[in-house]
Formats: structure tokens, sequence, C-alpha cells
């Protein structure tokens, strides 16, 4: 996460999620990793996480299922979400999530035809 701005972690975390979702990179109903190895992954506490991603539920950008994980709602109802909340769009100064950043929050749900479930 950025230290160039003031705003607390969870909050950062949030409004890239948000973007993520708006910008199609995250598809409509996209599971996220388990909420232990996304917190691991991005190098941030379980409760900093949780904080973030309830932020999200509130917004209504994302779905959380006690024991089925989270997913992001459609790009409709987050660009309403992004437009109620006031988080701007990417800027110079905003965090700007990688592509390998991407790939690690999302969680596989491949199922391949020649392997068993």
């Amino acid at each position: 996460m950025s230290e160039a701005t003031s705003l607390p972690v969870y909050i950062q975390i949030s409004e890239m999620l948000m973007r993520e979702i708006i910008a199609g990179r995250l598809s409509d109903g996209e599971r996220l990793l388990p909420e232990r190895d996304l917190a691991k992954s991005l190098n941030i506490s379980v409760g900093t996480l949780r904080k973030s991603l309830k932020e999200l539920e509130q917004k209504g950008a994302l779905f959380r299922r006690h024991g089925s994980g989270n997913e992001t709602a459609t790009q409709e109802i987050a660009q309403m979400a992004l437009n109620i909340s006031g988080i701007q769009p990417y800027e110079a100064n905003a965090v700007n999530p990688s592509e390998s950043f991407m790939q690690t929050i999302i969680k596989d749900t491949t199922v391949y035809v020649d392997q068993p479930v």
C-alpha cells in the first residue's frame, strides 16, 4: 500500500478493489482468496483486511457469506457505490494495482475436466 497517502490502509484497499471491479479486472461474482491467504499476500493483518471488505460490503460492491467466501458485485452496482461514496477514478497519485496483485487476490475457481473435483 502507498505510504504517500494519509488514508488508512483498509480504505486504500477497499478503494483499490472497488476500482478493479468497475474496470472489469475483477469479474462479476468473482471469488476472492480466503481472507487469511489474501491478508498474508498483501502483508496486512486479517483484521485490516476484514475492515476493508466490510466497507465494500456496506457499499454493495462485495458479497460476504460466512463459510463461502467473498464475491464481487456486478460492475453496475459497484459503479453506483463508487458514485455515492465519492471515490475518484485512478489518478497520478492513486494506488494502481499491478497484474500480479490482481492474480493474488482472485481465487482460482477453474474446474478442469480431466481432473477430479
